[in-house]
C-alpha cells in the first residue's frame, strides 16, 4: 500500500466506517453496499465508454450511484425493515467509498474484464479491512457478535468477555477512530507484502517465458 492509498483508506474510513453503529451486523450491510455499488458502477461506466458519453460522465456516474444506493436500501428494507430504519441515510455513505476507491475518472480505456479486476480488487481489499474493523469493534466494545436477520440482530455473546465499561470506548466514535488507525497500519503492511509476493510470481513467470 503506497502513501496515497494509505491516506485514501483513512479518508474513506472516517467518512464511511466511523459513523456506522459499532455492530458487526450493520458493518456487513455497509460492506455489501460498497461491493454492490462498485460492480454496478463498473458496468455502467463501461456502457458510458461504449456510448462515448464523456461530457457529463462524472455527473452520470454520481446519479447512477445514488439511484443504486436507493435500490439497495429498498432491498434492505424488504429483507429487514429494522435495518433499513436503523441505518437510514448511512446506506448512502458507500457512494463516497466507491467514488474514492474506483478509477472511473482516469483517462485510459481498458477492457471490462480489466476494469472489473482493478476496481473489484480494490473493493475486496477495503471490504476485508472494513470487515475486520467492524468485527473487532464489536467484540472489544461489547463482547458480542451480531448478524443481520429479518427480525433484527442475531447476537452471539462471548461468556469470557463480560461487559466492561472501559472497553465500550472502542464502540464509540473516538474509539472507532483509534481502532481504525491501528488496523490500517497493520493492514497496510499485510497488503504490501501480498502485493510483493504477487509481483514476484508475475516476474518469475515472465522470466520463465523468456528462458
Amino acid at each position: 500500500m503506497n502513501r496515497n492509498s494509505f491516506f485514501l483508506y483513512i479518508t474513506v474510513s472516517l467518512a464511511v466506517l466511523i459513523p456506522v453503529p459499532g455492530r458487526f451486523a450493520y458493518g456487513i450491510i455497509i460492506i455489501a453496499a460498497i461491493d454492490f455499488l462498485m460492480i454496478t458502477a463498473v458496468l455502467f461506466n463501461k456502457l458510458l465508454v461504449i456510448l462515448e458519453f464523456k461530457t457529463l460522465k462524472p455527473v452520470c456516474i454520481l446519479l447512477f450511484l445514488v439511484c443504486s444506493a436507493v435500490l439497495f436500501k429498498q432491498l434492505i428494507i424488504l429483507y429487514s425493515p429494522v435495518f433499513g430504519l436503523a441505518l437510514g441515510i448511512l446506506l448512502f455513505l458507500p457512494v463516497i467509498a466507491v467514488l474514492m476507491l474506483s478509477n472511473f475518472f482516469e483517462n485510459h480505456d481498458i477492457s471490462l474484464t480489466e476494469s472489473l479486476k482493478e476496481n473489484m480488487s480494490e473493493a475486496a481489499w477495503f471490504s476485508a479491512y472494513a470487515c475486520i474493523f467492524f468485527l473487532l469493534r464489536e467484540i472489544v466494545g461489547y463482547g458480542t457478535i451480531t448478524f443481520p436477520a429479518p427480525s433484527g440482530n442475531v447476537k452471539l455473546v462471548f461468556p469470557s468477555l463480560p461487559y466492561f465499561s472501559p472497553f465500550v470506548f472502542f464502540a464509540s466514535v473516538p474509539g472507532g477512530i483509534f481502532l481504525a488507525g491501528i488496523l490500517l497500519v497493520l493492514f497496510s503492511g499485510i497488503k504490501r507484502k501480498c502485493m510483493i509476493i504477487c509481483r514476484s510470481s508475475e516476474l518469475r513467470e515472465e522470466n520463465n517465458h523468456v528462458d
